[in-house]
């Protein structure tokens, strides 16, 4: 996409939010409102336009700016103040707020995710923590107000578009830790628009970031260590790369869509080639058109022109993010031993992708590594295998899943919409339950979660419509929001824990579901919210009427309520035990009396006379 094509769309996105965003409200200045903002956080807004983040943990990710719960009010904010002991900010958190000036980022945060100030025009101020390791994708995109930022030291990596767009932003610090720098980081901005003046290739730390005004042949300067993300982006005037033998890694789309690019000279010293580094150029055309796996190094970087049942060249130790995705064509792939990871996308829509034979040297499953390869119903996972990413098996036909017990991480929605699945092993390791890990596997119908899980995440089996019933051992401390949604089969949900948490609404678990909890557990508070039905656990089972505990409802059992009846009403002891009172209390009143008895009497003579 061309620069110009991307402000279009970043305008386009601005308007569109300005016509169907929210209505927003003005507050008394003499007034406060306030809410959760996560579990526990909450958020106060004042009549000065102060929004103050405040308690412990993480903030709420909100998929968009109108999900936050000040998006109504956002033209009233004019300073974001958040407190010390938030570890985390939420996605889009202050997106828009369009008056904001200033924000105070304290220390025991170390990252800003995206968009946290995408569209904050009137943002001009901005302090960030020493403690800082990372800007997100389009994190303070088109803040036309800032003039100058200066990134911490800590700062090690700065996302797509971070600071795209802030037409004012002529002073920027970049620290020399910062070592992953996003495309378009910078594009639009005065700043960029300087170093281009100064040189065609802008570098940042040894990193290429820049050398889209680059023409005819190119000769990457000696010392650069990074050819940046994005470098080269749609360059339609170079012809030729020769690229230093200091350069080790080839980022994201460096060189894509440079549509008259016919020769490149890569050195040995390249380890690492991103996704789309050379894509939709003469040179990866030609490259494809003599051998269908493309490869530089070792590294296989291309085969989305294969077909059939694929076997991998032997001497291929690493294959590139985004290989063969959406190479329709192929059937089943043999990976040579040595690899040690699937990257991410290294499938992705792969939609006749069958059969994946995985060595036992891969170690890790990156995100989306398989996403929608609807065709593939069974996979073998290495039994050396540590890592699953996020969303690594999303929407496949996997019918089983057995995860060695070497993996120690399996990201959100790792097997998400994996409507076929029917059964999963677990690894005995595995320290939580990511949100959306099992979201829509509508055939699963049975799991055993680990004894070293601690946490259920959001959503993580939400839509499982064939789950009857779930144990939570006594190592899960909390159970997230809507983590049990809509599984319309659920009857019952054992919650050992007597500290476990239950969060979210009453869709966390479902109104059909019996939660079983030790007594004064504190899932109880989430019972009472929403009058959810419930069992003791460890407490006797009792059968209504059946005082005597003989399985027989009958006139002895009468005779038993009236013999207690008469010894409380003349100030004597009780003669039963706790079960036997829930037995005998036949009208549920708290009171054992001859109602109950001749409750059992009717009981009793309907049943002797067939009646009943």
């Amino acid at each position: 996409m061309e620069m110009k094509k991307i402000h279009s769309l970043f305008v386009a996105c601005a308007v569109f939010t300005a016509l169907f965003s929210p209505i927003n409200r003005a507050i008394a200045a003499d007034s406060e409102i306030g809410g959760s903002c996560g579990d526990n956080l909450r958020w106060t807004l004042d009549g000065t336009g102060t929004l103050t983040i405040s308690g412990t943990g993480n903030m709420t990710d909100w998929q968009t700016a109108d999900y936050t719960p000040w998006a109504i009010h956002r033209d009233s904010i004019n300073s974001v103040v958040i407190g010390e002991g938030v570890s985390s900010v939420g996605n889009a958190s202050f997106s828009f707020c369009e008056n904001l000036s200033s924000a105070a980022i304290p220390d025991t945060v170390t990252s800003l995710p995206a968009e946290t100030f995408l569209g904050c025009y009137g943002l001009c101020e901005v302090t960030l923590p020493d403690s800082l390791l990372s800007l997100g994708d389009y994190a303070f995109s088109e803040c036309s107000a800032l003039s100058e930022i200066i990134l911490p030291h800590s700062l090690e990596s700065i996302g797509e578009s971070c600071f795209g767009f802030c037409e004012n932003l002529t002073d920027i610090t970049i620290p020399e830790n910062t070592r992953d720098i996003g495309i378009s980081a910078f594009e639009g901005t005065p700043w960029l628009d300087a170093k281009r003046e100064e040189s065609p290739f802008v570098t940042v730390n040894n990193i290429l970031i820049d050398g889209f005004f680059c023409e005819n042949d190119v000769i990457i300067p000696a010392g650069i260590e990074v050819i940046g993300d994005g470098a080269f982006y749609y360059s339609d005037t170079i012809t030729s790369v020769t690229i230093p033998d200091s350069v080790e890694i080839i980022g994201n789309s460096a060189f894509s869509c440079c549509e008259n690019l016919a020769e490149i000279n890569i050195p040995e010293s390249v380890k690492n080639i991103e996704m789309y580094a050379f894509e939709n150029t003469p040179w990866l055309t030609a490259e494809k058109a003599e051998n269908p796996f493309v490869s530089v190094n070792n590294i296989l970087i291309d085969g989305t022109s294969c077909q059939g049942d694929i076997i991998i060249p032997q001497n291929i130790t690493a294959i590139a993010d985004g290989a063969f995705s959406g190479c329709t064509g192929i059937t089943s792939a043999a990976i040579p031993e040595g690899v040690k990871s699937i990257g991410k996308w290294v499938f992705a829509y792969c939609e006749n992708l069958a059969y994946v034979n995985i060595p036992e040297s891969v170690t890790s499953i990156d995100d989306v590594a398989f996403y929608d390869c609807s065709a593939l119903t069974s996979i073998t996972l290495p039994q050396n295998i540590k890592s699953i990413g996020a969303e690594a098996f999303y929407s496949c036909s996997l019918v089983s899943a057995d995860i060695p017990d070497a993996v120690t991480s399996i990201g959100e929605g790792a097997f998400y919409g994996c409507e076929e699945l029917t059964s999963v092993s677990m690894p005995e390791k595995l320290p939580e339950i990511e949100n959306s890990l099992f979201f829509r596997c509508e055939s699963l119908t049975d799991i055993e979660i680990p004894e070293t899980v601690k946490s259920i995440g959001d959503m993580s089996f939400s839509r499982c419509s064939s789950l009857d019933s779930i144990t939570l051992p006594e190592s899960v401390e909390s159970v997230g929001n809507e983590a049990f949604s809509e599984c319309e089969k659920l009857e019952s949900v054992t919650i050992e824990n007597p500290l476990c948490k239950i969060f979210g609404s009453d869709k966390t678990i479902p109104s059909t579901a019996v939660i079983y909890c030790p007594k004064g557990a504190a899932a109880q508070d989430y019972i009472d919210s929403f009058s959810r039905e419930y069992k003791i656990i460890g407490e006797p089972e009792f059968v209504a009427g059946d005082v005597n505990e003989d399985s027989v409802v009958d006139s002895s059992d009468a005779s038993l309520i009236l013999v207690e009846y008469s010894r409380v009403q003349t100030g004597g002891e009780t003669i039963m035990s706790d079960i036997q009172k829930k037995s005998a209390d036949i009208n549920d009143d708290n009171i054992i009396d001859s109602s109950d008895a001749s409750k059992v009497l009717e009981y009793y003579s309907k049943i002797s006379t067939g009646h009943l």
